[in-house]
């Protein structure tokens, strides 16, 4: 017999979330989401250790459209991936990847709810249509959070 499953972190949709979830495939802003929640803080944002297969289990995908997904994030600079190695050998060892949450429109609940000004993403659209509300990475946007469920 199992334990009670412990609870997942829970993740809160800025505005800026909407418009740059519509802007990503299905599949990345599911990978992306899931990377967030499974994330540790650092001094540089939060980290995730995961792999592209381990991703694929948890989100029913197939790793090798996680990994297409990451490719994507990666692209359009909302996530970074670094690889780890031993400190003797140089052997690899895993990878981690860097999530920039206020970039995405995430945030954890931790997180103060404040007005905040960051650069939007090179994000390109899924459809030849402009996305209302999206402005070139030059200019500054600025997001309000709030809730929405």
């Amino acid at each position: 017999m199992t334990g009670p499953t412990p609870p997942r972190p829970v993740l809160v949709l800025t505005e800026r979330a909407v418009v740059v979830r519509a802007a990503l495939e299905p599949t990345a802003w599911l990978v992306l989401e899931e990377l967030a929640m499974g994330a540790t803080p650092s001094d540089a944002g939060v980290v995730a250790d995961h792999t592209a297969r381990s991703l694929g289990a948890s989100l029913g995908r197939s790793k090798d459209a996680v990994a297409r997904a990451l490719r994507q994030l990666i692209e359009v600079g909302l996530v970074e991936r670094a690889e780890t190695r031993h400190a003797r050998s140089g052997q690899f060892v895993g990878t981690r990847y860097l999530v920039d949450l206020r970039s995405s429109g995430l945030r954890l609940p931790a997180e103060p709810v404040a007005a905040e000004t960051v650069p939007t993403p090179r994000i390109p659209a899924r459809t030849p249509a402009p996305i209302a509300g999206f402005t070139t990475p030059d200019e500054p946007t600025t997001s309000t959070s709030r809730q929405l469920f």
